[in-house]
């Protein structure tokens, strides 16, 4: 295949998947006990965990911060989820306070950004379902998009991409965003009964 040919003549992608089709999808809420919201999110071999504490009164910075030393990527990824979720979190209902999201790459293997967006969302709504309007992403060419009014709120790509090719990789990123819209819709449904029925002592057979 050529360097732009992403699809083969046999209809596959590089790892034999389908040109529409994802990385199977596990999702989990709920994982971490001590943490106002958390989630285990799974896309391929790629997992990430994300842990919310919070909403809680901001602090004010006093002293000297310990230096810490933070490799370039995980800088960027950091920023790239701050500013995700700036754009959809209802920050009027929390006023002077702040969120706190811990996001871990347990393992990677492409597709850690939207991976990490889809967890903290599903970390969100687990901490507070008031938080967030859904947000999902797909790899690669990372897309984050509220579902209901389908708009755009974080678009990323590392490698270059000729532009007659743009309109339809858009395209293909954001009908992906919505089947995993459903995924974690799915999942909060099942969560939040699993929570209904642990709090009313209704057993599930």
């Amino acid at each position: 295949m050529s360097k732009f040919e992403f699809v083969s003549p046999e209809g596959l992608r590089m790892d034999g998947r389908r040109p529409g089709e994802l990385r199977r999808i596990e999702a989990k809420m709920g994982v971490v006990s001590k943490a106002d919201g958390s989630a285990l999110f799974r896309q391929g071999n790629t997992q990430v965990l994300a842990t919310i504490y919070g909403p809680k009164e901001a602090g004010f910075a006093s002293g000297e911060r310990k230096s810490k030393k933070t490799d370039k990527k995980t800088v960027e990824l950091g920023m790239l989820i701050r500013q995700t979720f700036e754009s959809v979190v209802m920050t009027a209902l929390y006023p002077r306070s702040q969120i706190d999201i811990y996001v871990q790459v347990l393992q990677s293997d492409g597709g850690a950004l939207s991976a990490a967006i889809n967890a903290t969302t599903l970390a969100m709504i687990d901490a507070d379902p008031n938080f967030v309007e859904n947000t999902a992403g797909g790899p690669e060419l990372l897309v984050a998009i509220e579902p209901k009014s389908q708009l755009v709120v974080s678009m990323e790509m590392e490698s270059k991409l000729p532009m007659e090719m743009y309109e339809r990789v858009a395209k293909l990123a954001i009908d992906g965003c919505n089947l995993i819209y459903r995924v974690l819709t799915d999942e909060v449904r099942d969560y939040t009964l699993q929570l209904y029925q642990a709090r009313s002592g209704i057993g599930s057979a």
